[in-house]
């Protein structure tokens, strides 16, 4: 190659020389010699040692530390891994003017943006273009150039070393971090939050707090001066540097949102911030025991709704239980806890007398729920008796109510209409709701219920006649279905597998209350109501068809809010019925004349039939009698049963109208 023949082997080149205008940038920073071209001026040792470490790190595994083995340099023990060559290269970096130095004052003022927190002071000498030196700083607003070369020579090795701080070695202890000392070291006068309500949300119209309001209200004023805590009341923090700062100069203000002078009250539903500042912590309260602090009693009762929740909670009015509430320092899993059980799910199925008590006066207290919802399954042997299924209402998804009539349809002959005939209704009910096991005092009674409702698809015998019979029902769903009577059609039950199973493994005695069975179960019904009353039409006659909302005539009672004008009575209707119906008379668009003839008598003829004889003149002037098919009306004057005949003289018709007038069936009878 011409380059080699006649310039260089390409092993002779030198650095430096390198930037413009002459001079050398003494990069890059870390120079070694070419293997098999080393300087004289290196020992046997030396170029052994390169050797190695370039047949080490030929092929890049970086194993088992970066850079691979430790080598040795001469007679001595040298390690020379990759952290080493980095250390070397970083420090060389940071003494190049003017990027390094830079550099480090970049850094610096970044870790002057870290807010201020409880952590110990350090004393750093910044100099540098901020001109300030040997400053107090918390140690995690310092930044020294020594702790990043100490963590790069240590890299892949394990260990760290913290960014912040003037020494690698100095605030490394974990005791000196905030979040131990918040947690391990801080009393009550050095805790921020205490600090800040006593300060802040103390009731004062002054602008600024002074240092006997820090002193006589117990606090720790070291602890305000290193948080930066503001003493003016418009400012919660005012401090040098932090994040609202570029670079460590200027100020981070943090301000309060609202003015917390108790005077300025801004809703009458909400505490003001001397309430708030005056609230117990409940200390030393027992994990066992909840102990629920109700703030609307500090309120005033005038303008917020006040009730006791120990007495109407849903827990207390509902005795729905709470799972989470404990009575037992240490809990086994078959323990019961009484606070726990849901009464309603625990109830069991009880026999009552339908005819004399509804499910809820029978059932007592455990009953109770947000809305009524239980099955009334009626005896096939004694009407009056009844088997109660009480559940907890979770209805699950929407309730339907589905009202169809039905009509015949038919047409008559010639006709394009579609005439109908109503010929009845039909109505059906579907819904659906879960099942919830609380605790395990509750799953056998759920599932005992789920069974009984179950069973009434299936047939019912007659212990005389051992006939097969259907069973009736009585559905309550709140109040929009109240004890109406009917029969299931269907119930579907769905093991909800996405929820825990009770597993009952037999290496710990489970005791009979409970099964494998899972703890939620989803349940469809289809209902056909059976009607005990006549079901019709509401009209101004019949102003209350209780189809729905059945309980205590609930409908019935607005009734006389109806408006009822211009609307007649049953009476008036029933008096106009009597009376006689008169239709309007046809007459004839022209006044009929009068007729002058005479109407001849006609007898029985019992020659054989002739034509009569025509006499001359008649037909023409005064009247002429006509005995033509029904729909010929030609001639001056016809006699006609389909109403007024042509023009002409005389007429007769089938409504009598006219001066003298006859009709078809007085002609027909011959007088």
């Amino acid at each position: 190659m011409p380059l080699i023949d006649f310039k260089t082997d390409l092993k002779s080149l030198r650095y430096g020389s390198d930037k413009p205008n002459g001079g050398s940038s003494a990069q890059p920073y870390i120079q070694s010699p070419i293997p098999g071209s080393y300087n004289s001026n290196l020992s046997n040792e030396a170029m052994a040692a390169f050797d190695s470490y370039y047949e080490t790190n030929r092929t890049s595994l970086d194993f088992p530390i970066r850079g691979g083995r430790v080598v040795e340099i001469g007679g001595n023990r040298y390690t020379t891994p990759s952290n080493d060559i980095d250390t070397t290269r970083i420090k060389n970096f940071l003494k190049d003017a003017p990027r390094g130095p830079i550099f480090i004052q970049k850094q610096k003022g970044l870790q002057l943006t870290n807010p201020n927190t409880q952590v110990p002071n350090t004393i750093l000498n910044i100099g540098g273009f901020f001109n300030v030196d040997n400053q107090v700083l918390p140690v995690t607003r310092t930044y020294n150039p020594a702790n990043t070369i100490a963590q790069v020579a240590a890299q892949g090795t394990g260990t760290h070393f913290n960014r912040q701080g003037i020494s690698p070695t100095l605030y490394e202890s974990p005791q000196t971090t905030y979040a131990f000392i918040v947690a391990n070291t801080n009393s009550a006068s050095q805790n921020r939050l205490t600090i800040l309500r006593s300060l802040k949300l103390k009731n004062t119209t002054t602008f600024q707090f002074k240092v006997d309001d820090v002193i006589n209200g117990g606090l720790d004023l070291r602890t305000v001066n290193t948080l930066g805590i503001s003493t003016t009341q418009n400012q919660i923090l005012n401090y040098q540097g932090g994040p609202g700062s570029l670079y460590g100069i200027g100020s981070t203000i943090i301000r309060r949102a609202t003015s917390t002078v108790p005077n300025k009250v801004y809703s009458k539903f909400a505490m003001t911030y001397e309430q708030l500042a005056g609230q117990s912590t409940r200390a030393g309260d027992d994990a066992n025991y909840t102990n629920v602090q109700d703030f609307r009693n500090q309120l005033d009762p005038e303008v917020v709704a006040i009730s006791d929740y120990s007495i109407y909670s849903l827990e207390r009015r509902l005795n729905i239980g709470n799972p989470g509430e404990n009575v037992y320092p240490k809990v086994k899993y078959n323990s019961i806890i009484p606070p726990a059980i849901d009464k309603l799910n625990e109830l069991n199925i009880f026999y009552y007398n339908a005819k004399n008590n509804d499910p809820w006066q029978a059932g007592g207290t455990d009953t109770r729920d947000v809305i009524k919802f239980a099955f009334e399954c009626m005896s096939n042997n004694v009407s009056t008796n009844a088997t109660a299924l009480v559940f907890r209402a979770f209805l699950d998804g929407a309730i339907q109510d589905n009202n169809t009539a039905e009509f015949n349809s038919f047409r008559y002959l010639g006709r394009g209409e579609t005439f109908r005939t109503y010929e009845g209704y039909d109505r059906s009910i579907s819904f659906a709701f879960k099942i919830l096991v609380q605790t395990r005092s509750e799953m056998k009674p759920l599932y005992r219920k789920l069974n009984h409702l179950i069973s009434q698809i299936y047939p019912d015998y007659s212990p005389i006649s051992n006939f097969m019979r259907g069973n009736v029902v009585r559905l309550t769903i709140g109040d929009y279905l109240y004890r109406v009577p009917g029969f299931l059609d269907s119930v579907n039950v769905t093991l909800n597998t996405d929820v825990g199973w009770e597993i009952l493994l037999n290496e710990y005695y489970e005791g009979p209350d409970v099964a494998q069975a899972p703890f939620v179960v989803n349940v469809s019904c289809g209902f056909k109501p059976i009607m005990d009353i006549l079901p019709r039409r509401e009209s101004y006659q019949n102003p209350y068809v209780p189809l729905i909302m059945q309980t205590d005539d609930f409908l019935q009672d607005s009734i006389t809010s109806y408006v009822t004008t211009g609307v007649e009575t049953p009476a008036q209707i029933a008096k106009q019925n009597t009376q006689p119906i008169t239709l309007p008379r046809l007459t004839s668009p022209n006044a009929p004349t009068t007729f002058t003839g005479t109407i001849p008598n006609i007898q029985p003829n019992t020659q054989p039939k002739q034509p009569p004889p025509v006499k001359k003149g008649v037909g023409q002037g005064k009247g002429r009698i006509n005995f033509m098919p029904r729909g010929l009306n030609s001639g001056a004057n016809a006699l006609s049963p389909m109403g007024p005949s042509g023009n002409g003289g005389g007429a007769f018709d089938n409504q009598g109208s006219g001066g003298s007038q006859y009709n078809e069936q007085r002609l027909q009878r011959g007088g």
